[in-house]
């Protein structure tokens, strides 16, 4: 597949007759250059992280995406349906265009790994037949207003995934760098322990002391536990999602599961305690073995056990 950059572009377009206006966005953060690439490419947050876009997907593929996105315009208020094209040039690195009236806007982000942060640099064109040119100031206004909006969205989900680097945990990929397609498939569990410890006791006494919205077992992460207590009865139920690793907490349960925030996996409890464990709820991702004292929660930490798909039956459900 033949496939041209941001220059290669711009200079096409330019042979045309249309003129340009280009203007640098950089952006630094605690986080991994691997981590802005699959958020870049992430498509199922769109339509329930950001507020301002609702995307409708129309081809998806490894390397590419092409979407009409019905985005609110800053300063208008209203949503204009703009076709949306967004592939890999190379690594971490991914070219972006979209219409509006004579306008074409072309996005190009590189990340880089910068000491202990990474910077993402982020390069607008605007292009227009030069009777329009004199507009390019307020298309630019609009462009840097509706990606502080997304950043501000988009920048907490990777700082997210740093802070589960920091205590041990990765991001299960099956290729160098993110699909596109891949991201799809929100009942995997990808967020893997590298130190293979799999597993957390949890005293009964610790349980039975606990109260609404405690954290039992580790302090964060995917053996990190929140207790939800209605009527006496207390429901135990993990702070990480096992997909991509969203912060969860009694919040986010709406009927009886929790919808995960960036994705909407479905994610139900891990036990109920009332005196003693009255319920244990299967899951796929979890297990729950009993001792006279305490109970031990394993966590699978085999991403690749989901390749199979054998979530389907969950998912159904």
């Amino acid at each position: 597949m033949s496939k041209l950059n941001y220059k290669q572009i711009i200079s096409k377009m330019n042979n045309e007759g249309y003129c340009n206006t280009e203007f640098i966005i950089n952006s630094k953060g605690n986080y991994t250059p691997e981590d802005s690439d699959w958020n870049y490419k992430d498509v199922p947050h769109l339509n329930i992280v950001h507020k301002n876009v609702e995307g409708l997907l129309a081809i998806v593929d490894d390397n590419f995406v092409g979407s009409i996105n019905f985005l609110k315009i800053p300063y208008i208020g209203i949503a204009l349906p703009l076709i949306f094209v967004n592939y890999e040039v190379s690594e971490y690195q991914q070219v972006y265009f979209s219409s509006f009236g004579p306008f074409m806007i072309l996005v190009e982000t590189v990340s880089e790994k910068s000491k202990s942060k990474t910077i993402v640099s982020s390069k607008f064109c605007i292009l227009s037949k030069p009777i329009f040119k004199f507009l390019h100031i307020f298309i630019k206004k609009m462009v840097t207003k509706n990606n502080q909006v997304l950043m501000s969205e988009d920048i907490p989900m990777r700082e997210r995934r740093y802070e589960l680097r920091r205590v041990d945990h990765n991001f299960y990929n099956p290729n160098k760098t993110y699909s596109f397609q891949f991201t799809e498939e929100i009942f995997r569990a990808n967020v893997f322990i590298q130190n293979d410890n799999n597993y957390v006791d949890i005293s009964y006494s610790d349980i039975i002391d606990s109260s609404d919205g405690d954290i039992l077992g580790k302090k964060s992460g995917i053996l990190s536990f929140f207790v939800k207590e209605e009527n006496g009865l207390k429901s135990i139920w993990p702070t990480t999602c096992p997909h991509e690793g969203a912060k969860m907490d009694k919040s986010c349960i709406v009927k009886s599961r929790i919808l995960c925030p960036w994705h909407h996996r479905r994610i139900d409890r891990i036990l109920d305690f009332k005196d003693e464990i009255t319920n244990i709820i299967p899951s796929i991702d979890f297990c729950v073995e009993k001792f006279q004292d305490k109970i031990r929660i394993y966590y699978r930490n085999d991403p690749q056990y989901y390749n199979s798909k054998p979530y389907e039956i969950f998912r159904k459900n």
